[in-house]
């Protein structure tokens, strides 16, 4: 017999041993043939039929291989809740191993996939702790804790751009009274500080603030003080019970009752009023603060996106809509007076609208704004 002959002899009976090896280990470990056939519908990117030959793989043989690249699979389909569940599963269990590190990373990328920040990173630093030379996790959480930083200074900016148009439209209707307004607290009989109570740093502003106002009433330089805005909101029973000096509170719902708080503030009585911060939008009049080449034009109030790291929801009430033709009469008037660069503000300008009729409309709203005489329509914020 040749060498070619007895090569070819040993090459077709190792072909047959690993044949043999092959179908032996499929008929003892079924669950791994069908675990290969769902990656390999993976890698063709057909994920639906991924996902059932892992569930019929984790229903024959449960592993947490089966049960990760099901998540991966749910994951691709954008069914988030249903990949949260079994990733939760996974990251919990201290049995699950080497699968533990990854699991937290895609918890991560799911969670950020909701647009649930704090979720995310905090999924993202238990992948750290269990693997810190993720690279790829490590980056992800600086991105998503530069994300949360951003929002929360973002929705402060708005936040106080919509408490100036607040305190202008109470302005207004003091005047309207008869009173008489003045920037300078000294001499007045009282002194009204609407306050914004979204992150630290404003709060803390706040309270400074009504604490110096306490100092001058001390010293007999101011009579009363009303405090309006969202810490009050916020912080209702608080207020009154740690600065006994504040003589009386609204809330974000209570703007349009200011004339009635001052006057019986002024009057010595205790005042409390905390309206329905959901309920329709008051159209108030309003006075201009800001130099007279721009104003905010606030088309909507409250936000329904229920953020997990924002209070704004129950500081401002749910997100409603003004009608576009109060928003259109407003606008005409700041035009008319000389605003060049109109500022359109609300928590999500986005949604405008869909609270109304179910449609957005904020395209239609700008194309009337862009028939006035404005130089600039500037979106705060998309």
């Amino acid at each position: 017999m040749s060498r070619t002959m007895i090569r070819n002899l040993v090459l077709g009976l190792v072909l047959a041993a690993s044949a043999g090896v092959q179908g032996l280990y499929a008929q003892r470990y079924p669950e791994r043939r069908v675990l290969r056939a769902g990656n390999a519908l993976y890698e063709q990117e057909n994920y639906p039929e991924a996902e059932i030959r892992y569930r019929k793989a984790q229903e024959q043989s449960p592993t947490y291989e089966g049960l990760f690249n099901l998540a991966d699979a749910l994951y691709k389909q954008k069914r988030y809740d249903e990949a949260l569940n079994i990733l939760k599963q996974i990251s919990r269990d201290e049995v699950a191993g080497p699968h533990a590190p990854d699991a937290y990373y895609n918890l991560g990328n799911t969670y950020f996939q909701q647009k649930k920040l704090p979720e995310a990173a905090e999924a993202y630093k238990n992948a750290l702790r269990r693997n810190p030379l993720d690279d790829e996790a490590r980056y992800n959480l600086a991105y998503v804790l530069e994300l949360m930083k951003q929002n929360q200074d973002d929705k402060n900016d708005q936040n106080q751009n919509k408490n100036r148009v607040n305190t202008e439209q109470m302005m207004a209707l003091c005047l309207q009274s008869g009173m008489t307004v003045q920037e300078d607290c000294a001499g007045s009989d009282v002194v009204v500080v609407n306050t914004c109570g979204f992150i630290d740093s404003a709060k803390l502003e706040a309270i400074e603030t009504i604490l110096s106002v306490a100092e001058l009433k001390a010293a007999g330089r101011v009579g009363k003080i009303l405090v309006t805005g969202c810490l009050s909101q916020r912080y209702q029973a608080e207020l009154l019970e740690e600065l006994p000096e504040v003589d009386g509170i609204m809330g974000t719902g209570s703007y349009g009752d200011i004339v009635s708080a001052v006057e019986q503030v002024a009057a010595g009585q205790k005042f409390s009023r905390f309206a329905d911060i959901s309920g329709p939008v008051e159209e108030l009049p309003r006075v201009i603060s800001t130099p007279m080449h721009y104003a905010y034009l606030r088309i909507a109030e409250g936000c329904s996106n229920r953020c997990a790291y924002c209070i704004i929801p129950a500081l401002r009430g749910k997100y409603r809509s003004r009608r576009m033709e109060d928003i259109l009469t407003e606008a005409k008037a700041l035009s008319n007076s000389g605003v060049k660069e109109c500022i359109v503000i609300a928590q999500d300008i986005t949604r405008y609208g869909t609270d109304l009729n179910g449609e957005h409309q904020l395209a239609q709203l700008l194309q009337e704004l862009c028939k006035l005489d404005f130089h600039w329509i500037r979106l705060h914020y998309l």
